[in-house]
């Protein structure tokens, strides 16, 4: 039986628990003044939970960790459901696949049928719904195109 968990940890990091991806331009988003209240407020948290300054908080902010590849702005956007520290995150895949699976359902994200008869593979639209819903604006075609080739891999052993 096939999951979306390890359709999206193959896609995101090719099950890499401890992958960390920097992204350049959100950090460079966070240098002007006057940033919204809601993102010093998650800086705050990301301060606190890891005992650093701003400067590494906005760092943790603007990168992506683990086998999903959750942004610090996504994982630490509400203290309720995660305020930890990145370190403790980054080495406990059962955390990591938790926090997928209420992230999904916060966000209310359609997972597809990926295990339809012998012979059928799995809705292409369902896979482009989910991209959309949980990879964002970035190229949802791309992503479910991913999501469709590592099914098919997964379906064959080759994973």
């Amino acid at each position: 039986m096939i999951t979306i968990e390890e359709i999206i940890s193959q896609v995101e990091s090719s099950g890499n628990v401890l992958a960390i991806r920097f992204e350049p331009t959100v950090y460079a988003g966070l240098s002007f003044p006057g940033l919204p209240k809601a993102i010093v407020d998650c800086l705050t948290v990301i301060s606190q939970a890891n005992a650093c300054d701003m400067e590494t908080a906005k760092v943790i902010y603007s990168t992506s960790w683990g086998e999903y590849q959750f942004m610090g702005e996504t994982l630490y956007s509400d203290p309720v459901l995660y305020s930890g520290s990145i370190i403790a995150f980054s080495n406990n895949p059962v955390l990591q696949g938790q926090y997928f699976q209420t992230l999904i359902q916060r966000k209310s994200v359609p997972v597809p049928d990926l295990n339809p008869p012998v012979g059928h593979e799995p809705d292409m639209q369902e896979f482009l719904k989910f991209a959309v819903l949980y990879n964002g604006p970035g190229d949802p075609s791309a992503y479910a195109q991913r999501m469709m080739d590592v099914w098919r891999e997964l379906r064959k052993g080759e994973i």
